[in-house]
């Protein structure tokens, strides 16, 4: 029997994809965003100082 190969690309949007989800993955997800591991993602990162952290005069 032949058999037939099909390529579909289907773009799933964040929002498409809480829409889908059931009350139960909601709060699921929603606990898991308010997790530390989650929340440390979504905070700015701490700048970090490279090099000098003090000017240092130098006389000519």
């Amino acid at each position: 029997m032949p058999k037939h190969t099909q390529v579909i690309t289907i773009e799933i949007t964040p929002e498409r994809f809480l829409e889908n989800c059931s009350d139960d993955e909601l709060k699921e997800l929603d606990l898991l965003i308010q997790s530390e591991r989650y929340q440390s993602r979504i905070r700015e990162p701490k700048k970090k100082v490279i090099g000098f952290t003090s000017e240092i005069n130098v006389e000519q």
